[in-house]
């Protein structure tokens, strides 16, 4: 044993640069795995490469759409509930413009979204403010409901977040969402269950610090509209209020 600890001691310096050289090399391919294994499914689509498609999915040049929703404030009394209704107007991903119908104490209240700025209109005093950081995870418009500012906001899934392929199924992706270093987020990351036939979203799954799901938002009755296949039911459960808000497309 002595000797060969001599040995390894004794051995050039040109040999131990080698076998550094050899280690880290190994060590650089494990990690380059690992980063495809988290990054890429095995038909070579990385992460990045499925949201867009998502987004290519979803994309109307422009739409009109009625849109009405009803929220339940409690679920362990889901008889009471109040219905808002609004018209929603949208140019590809980037704008969109919401106008309340009724009821009538908020009728004429409307939402601006230009990418990653909001601001909002009150009828009752004329006045426009725009949405700061801080309110993101208040309810959309104030009025209530579980969707908040930032779940409505418009642009582009991938200018907001990173994503890696949590799951690949034979139906589905899982793909998990977390804020990009330059962007504020209420959340602290999301799970998106995407199909994989015709890359529309199924559920969303939001998680806060420190905390377990936060909400789920779940998307069906899928219709074609103009070439384009819609959900036109979306409900979102905020586990943590114990409260759901479904909305629904009427008419687009």
């Amino acid at each position: 044993m002595k000797h060969v600890r001599r040995g390894m001691q004794n051995s050039p310096p040109g040999e131990k640069e080698d076998e550094m050289k050899q280690l880290m090399m190994r060590l650089m391919i494990g990690l380059l795995c690992a980063a495809t294994l988290l990054t890429a499914d095995p038909d070579g689509q990385t992460a990045r490469e499925i949201i867009r498609k998502v987004e290519e999915a979803q994309d109307f040049a422009t739409s009109r759409s009625s849109v009405s929703m009803i929220v339940y404030p409690n679920l362990d009394n889901e008889q009471r509930s109040r219905t808002i209704r609004m018209i929603n107007y949208q140019r590809g991903q980037e704008d969109s413009f919401m106008s309340i119908v009724t009821p009538r104490s908020i009728k004429g209240l409307r939402i601006l979204s230009k990418n990653r700025d909001q601001w909002i209109y009150f009828p009752s005093t004329g006045r426009i403010r725009k949405i700061a950081s801080k309110a993101k995870d208040d309810s959309v418009g104030g009025v209530g409901g579980d969707f908040s500012n930032e779940d409505m906001e418009a642009g582009k899934w991938q200018d907001k977040y990173d994503f890696v392929i949590r799951e690949d199924g034979t139906v589905y992706w899982v793909l998990q969402a977390t804020p990009r270093a330059d962007r504020y987020s209420t959340y602290n990351r999301m799970l998106v269950r995407v199909r994989k036939r015709d890359y529309q979203i199924l559920d969303i799954r939001y998680f806060k610090e420190k905390k377990e799901i936060f909400k789920e938002l779940h998307m069906d009755d899928f219709r074609t509209i103009s070439g384009r296949v819609t959900p036109m039911r979306m409900t979102m459960t905020n586990l943590e209020k114990n409260s759901r808000t479904v909305m629904l497309i009427e008419e687009m």
